[in-house]
């Protein structure tokens, strides 16, 4: 063994294809992120009326209140949910639709998939990738919200009530369940 020889690099062809799938299809991430900063516009622009909102909020029974408070964290999460559900299902078509341009004359080939590696690729990236895009943006999105929410409800003495009300970590969780089943 001639120690001298450079260690044999290894191709990774399954990890390049998915680098190629996700750097060829921006709006798998511009999409969600676009959505991501209206909702946080809209948040913004809604937060006018809050404190009137929220004072009408704590006199409800405590479910009620939890749910009052955090029906826009929810609608925030479900917008940008249905945002990637609808950009996973325009990729599937893409993708299938991109293997059926080759036209290929052997039967294999005319198939709507081309090799293991790719279709192992294309299957990845909206079960796998597309989850794990949407989880980091929708939880900044309510992270955004809540300090929005905050900072408006601060100078009423407000603040608190969201943080009290609104549990992030338990969000969290259900967003990733969320996520696993519409995968």
């Amino acid at each position: 063994m001639n120690s001298s020889l450079p260690a044999k690099a290894t191709t990774r062809p399954f990890s390049w294809s998915l680098r190629r799938e996700i750097w060829e299809n921006h709006s798998l991430y511009i999409a969600p992120l676009i959505v991501a900063v209206v909702v946080l516009f809209g948040s913004t622009i809604n937060a006018i009326h809050l404190p009137e909102r929220r004072q009408s909020a704590l006199l409800l029974p405590h479910l009620a209140r939890r749910a009052a408070i955090g029906m826009q964290y929810d609608i925030a999460a479900m917008v940008i949910m249905i945002t990637a559900f609808f950009v996973g299902v325009f990729y599937c078509l893409d993708a299938l639709y991109g293997e059926r341009r080759e036209r290929s004359i052997l039967f294999w080939k005319s198939l709507p998939i081309s090799d293991l590696t790719a279709v192992l690729a294309k299957v990845t990236v909206p079960l796998v990738v597309l989850p794990l895009i949407i989880l980091p943006i929708i939880v900044g999105t309510q992270l955004g919200i809540m300090l929005i929410s905050t900072a408006v409800l601060f100078p009423s003495g407000l603040a608190g009530t969201t943080w009290t009300n609104f549990n992030l970590f338990r969000e969290t969780l259900i967003i990733i369940y969320g996520l696993v089943v519409t995968a």
